[in-house]
This record gives C-alpha cells, sequence and structure tokens, in this order.
C-alpha cells in the first residue's frame, strides 16, 4: 500500500510537466484596453503553441512579431525641428520639416530586409541644417508589400491547402475583415519550404488600407506615432465609415523622436531606416469558412497575413 502510495505521488509532477509542455498561448485581442500579445517564438524560429477563439475575424485574433520584408513606394521623407500640425501634418509640413526626399510624381521603390542593411536611393542629407529635430514625416503610396514564410507548431488552413509551414501568396490583398472566403487569405500552408518552392505562388502580399477603424482618416498607432489616410498628398481621406472605406490613395506617417536628433558642425554621418523587429503581426481568422466547424479537421484555425502592425523610423547622427 505505501509503495503504492509513493508512485502516485511521483507520478504528479511528470502529468503537471506534460500539461505546461502544452500550454498554448491565447491571441485574442478585445482591444486597445489590452495589450497585444507577443508570438510565441521558439529558439528555432517557429512559432508555439497558439490558442484561437472560433468566431473571430482576423483583426481581433493575432501577435506582435518581426517584420521580415517590406517594400513601400515612398514620396517624401522629412524631419521637422517642430511638431507639424497634428490634424493634417501636410498643412504645415514646409514650415516644420526639412525634406531628405521629395518627388511629389515619381516614388521611389525601397525594399527592406529584417538584419540587412536598408538603403532609401535618393535620399539628400545634405539639405540638412545644424539643430534639433524632433519628428519625423513620411508620405508614401497606400500599397505597402510583404514576403514571408514562417514555420508552425500546428496545422493551418492556408488559401488551398493544410499544414504548418504558411507563407505570402504573390500578389494576394489583405483582407482584415471577416473571412467570407478562403481566397480572403493572403497566405498558403503546406508541409515544408519544398513544398513551398514547388508550388511556385511565394511573392509579395499587398495591403492597402482604406478604413482604420473609425469615421476619422487618422489614427494613433502603438507607438505613439500617427497614420493619416490621404486622398491626395495634402488632403485627407473622406471615410465611409459604414461601409468601412475611403478614398485614400496616399499614407502619412507623422513619428515622434524619443530621443531628439542632435546635428551640428561634428556631425559626419546619420543613419535613417523603417523599425521592423517587433513591428509586425500574424493575423488568423476562425470565422466563415475558418470556423471550427467549417474548415478542415486536424487545423487550429486559418491565418490570414503576416505583415506590419506599426510603423517607427529610426534616425541616429553620428
Amino acid at each position: 500500500m505505501m509503495n503504492k502510495f509513493f508512485q502516485v505521488l511521483l507520478a504528479l509532477p511528470l502529468l503537471l510537466s506534460a500539461n505546461t509542455l502544452l500550454a498554448a498561448t491565447n491571441i485574442s485581442w478585445d482591444g486597445v484596453a489590452s495589450p497585444r500579445t507577443t508570438c510565441p517564438i521558439l529558439n528555432d524560429g517557429s512559432v508555439d503553441l497558439l490558442e484561437l477563439d472560433d468566431e473571430t475575424s482576423p483583426y481581433w485574433l493575432r501577435c506582435v512579431s518581426d517584420v521580415k520584408t517590406l517594400k513601400m513606394n515612398l514620396f517624401k521623407v522629412g524631419l521637422c525641428k517642430s511638431l507639424p500640425n497634428e490634424t493634417n501634418p501636410a498643412i504645415d509640413w514646409y514650415d516644420k520639416c526639412i525634406f531628405i526626399l521629395d518627388n511629389a510624381t515619381n516614388p521611389v521603390e525601397v525594399e527592406f530586409s529584417l538584419g540587412a542593411p536598408q538603403t532609401i536611393n535618393n535620399i539628400d542629407l545634405s539639405k540638412l541644417t545644424e539643430g534639433t529635430y524632433t519628428h519625423a514625416v513620411v508620405l508614401e503610396q497606400n500599397k505597402w508589400f510583404f514576403k514571408s514564410s514562417q514555420l508552425f507548431s500546428q496545422t493551418f488552413q492556408g488559401r488551398s491547402t493544410t499544414g504548418k509551414f504558411c507563407y505570402t501568396v504573390e500578389n494576394a490583398s489583405y483582407n482584415k475583415l471577416g473571412t467570407t472566403s478562403l481566397t480572403d487569405l493572403s497566405m498558403e500552408c503546406v508541409a515544408n519550404e519544398a513544398a513551398m518552392i514547388a508550388n511556385g505562388n511565394h511573392g509579395w502580399m499587398y495591403n492597402e488600407t482604406f478604413w482604420i477603424g473609425s469615421a476619422e482618416p487618422v489614427k494613433t498607432m502603438p507607438s505613439g506615432n500617427k497614420l493619416y489616410l490621404l486622398s491626395d498628398q495634402t488632403t485627407l481621406a473622406t471615410i465611409d465609415n459604414s461601409n468601412k472605406t475611403s478614398d485614400a490613395n496616399y499614407e502619412l506617417g507623422l513619428m515622434y523622436f524619443s530621443t531628439p536628433l542632435k546635428i551640428n558642425a561634428n556631425t559626419t554621418n546619420i543613419d535613417l531606416g523603417f523599425a521592423m523587429k517587433g513591428y509586425g503581426r500574424m493575423e488568423f481568422s476562425t470565422t466563415g469558412p475558418c470556423t471550427d466547424s467549417a474548415r478542415a479537421s486536424g487545423t487550429e484555425g486559418c491565418i490570414n497575413a503576416i505583415k506590419t502592425n506599426d510603423f517607427d523610423m529610426r534616425v541616429v547622427a553620428e
């Protein structure tokens, strides 16, 4: 009898350890009242177990990650010595900012990869004068591109197939609202990287933003920076809130430097780039064909997209 008692006690820690190892991270987001969950990345770069609430659209089912690649078309980049108009920075940005890129008609295509040197062609740093810069403005086309692949610990539903290795589909358009068809997804999932290569459709998905959560064409991002939707290069977009759309053709970013940039006679170099680490997100869906009862058995949910979650510009003077 005593031996059995000790056997039971010895078995308990093993059961607890097994349950701990199987614990999943719930990534449902209830709005600005709670912080966004960080994607649980394992040492090998794969994503650990996730828990997805059923009947939840991609906008509310996400976790924060790194941006692996990013491509955009830039029209203007300005560094500002004082805060431009926060209702619409384009009202006085030429009074407050010095533009180191200013191409009204011919945007510059830039492509960034996490961990790789960032280069923006046609940037003219010689225009900067001595002084303290506290803000930055960036005007870009309302179309951002993302390309990535990710290994998961669970099987997910993609556009047409399922698997643990998911990737962005070439020319797929991002959808943040409820999933009505699997073709709304910007991702495909397969068994491994070799299967992705064999499919031949891994490429740049794109995101056009016509609605940012309200009837206003401006949104304060988690970083504290502000995003504006513009119909032309100086006019705020008109939002159709009931249909969650607008006439936006441009995006304007207003960034607040946590540490002011100081340029003096001894400045020999200025490093400028867009933040990528911790500024991305993975989105999932459990609505429509992605609900527990509708999607393929053995899957945790549908993967909707891997894209940016926020934006920031890092500028350092040396």
